[in-house]
């Protein structure tokens, strides 16, 4: 039986317990901030890689769909850890995979060593994702919409630095910043050891039978769905814009990095925005409209005639996207507090969905295509990201 929402702790007794997970917060702004920096790596990454291994769009492509699967593998032994052993463990767990991804991917002598490591990187970013949002959760002061809005802003911020990261290491070693990424990595190592912890509202390890009501229900669907289709958009974003730009526009390797920088810069202003609207306006109005406006401006990045239109799109779609993932993610929380992992479980693994086979499929239809028509299909699933949140808050507010 899915348990109904817990009532939030009254506002004097909040207040006592924030300042205790001062050190938490952190950490987990340190987490997800290097986060950030390495998943924006892969994308400005890809034509020092491809030049290094000399592949083609679509080998290179192989890159997403296995740092996706070692994510959602991941998602789920983390968020098992979480609900049925506590948090401790899946935070230690996430420093040391981090660790161990990024100096691998930095260190592979070859291209099949790359992709083996890839997967130990995905590995790491999903474990962060897992215990951030959870940790975040847990100690939520009430406005779980604005505290987790404004745990994700940290990673927009970071992801900014990415592509100048690759840009400033090109004259030296392009892998350096993935080295530096998992030696921070283990940094964290002692403090995921040591910080304060808020007590989880339950622990119950994972089975059919709790598990199942929670994949089923109405809520979660939709939530899901809608995640799955905004990494989708994402992820191909990202992964693909720099080489869009060179290989479309023949912008320079550098310049063109500067993208990514664009679109993350972008998302934390637009989830440092959210932060703040919703404590004063309705998230579903911001959320929707934000949703509707990305469809023409993912039009205008795949039929631009000049790349200064591209880089304008990817700034404004960035802008508007921004709120979706920890809005949506504090939506199922917020209805399911008690079963944080479980439900952390379920819409990441959703999200790795979106992560897995579209942004390859982005490599081959350019290849074989042209590049424009690939970033053309990304904009039927920008029409049905709307629609599909529009239910989800429908179904949010029946099963209050």
């Amino acid at each position: 039986m899915i348990e109904p929402a817990s009532p939030t702790l009254p506002a004097d007794h909040a207040k006592e317990q924030v300042p205790s997970y001062r050190w938490l917060s952190w950490l987990n702004y340190a987490l997800v901030i290097l986060m950030g920096l390495g998943w924006n790596l892969i994308g400005p990454a890809l034509p020092a890689v491809r030049r290094e291994f000399s592949l083609s769009l679509a080998s290179v492509g192989i890159i997403f769909p296995i740092t996706t699967l070692g994510f959602a593998l991941a998602v789920m032994g983390a968020g098992y850890v979480v609900d049925g052993y506590g948090r401790r463990p899946a935070l230690v767990g996430a420093s040391l995979m981090l660790g161990i991804g990024f100096l691998g991917w930095g260190l592979a002598p070859s291209w099949p060593t790359m992709v083996a490591c890839m997967l130990f990187t995905g590995a790491g970013l999903g474990c962060i994702d897992i215990i951030t949002n959870v940790t975040a959760s847990d100690a939520s002061s009430g406005n779980r919409v604005a505290d987790l809005n404004r745990l994700h802003m940290y990673f927009g911020l970071s992801a900014v630095l990415s592509p100048l990261l690759i840009g400033l290491s090109l004259d030296v070693n392009w892998r350096l910043p993935m080295l530096g990424i998992g030696v921070l990595g283990f940094a964290c190592l002692p403090l995921a050891l040591r910080v304060q912890l808020p007590p989880p509202a339950s622990i119950e390890r994972l089975s059919r039978a709790n598990v199942m009501p929670l994949a089923r229900n109405g809520l979660i669907l939709m939530v899901t769905a809608v995640l799955v289709l905004y990494i989708w958009v994402e992820v191909s974003m990202m992964g693909w814009s720099v080489t869009y730009l060179t290989d479309v526009f023949a912008e320079p390797y550098d310049r063109s990095t500067v993208i990514v920088s664009l679109f993350w810069g972008a998302i934390f202003l637009g989830r440092l925005a959210m932060a703040w609207l919703a404590q004063r306006l309705s998230t579903e109005q911001i959320i929707q409209a934000a949703l509707i406006a990305s469809v023409p401006l993912l039009l205008v990045l795949a039929l631009a005639p000049f790349a200064w239109m591209a880089y304008a799109a990817v700034f404004l779609i960035g802008l508007f996207i921004a709120p979706v993932f920890p809005t949506m993610f504090a939506l199922a929380l917020q209805r399911f507090p008690r079963r944080p992992g479980t439900v952390a479980i379920l819409l990441l693994l959703g999200a790795a969905a979106g992560g897995l086979l579209p942004p390859y499929v982005i490599g081959v239809v350019a290849e074989t295509l042209t590049f424009r028509v690939a970033m053309l299909s990304l904009v039927p699933v920008a029409i049905f990201m709307p629609v599909l949140t529009f239910f989800a808050f429908r179904r949010s507010r029946h099963e209050a």
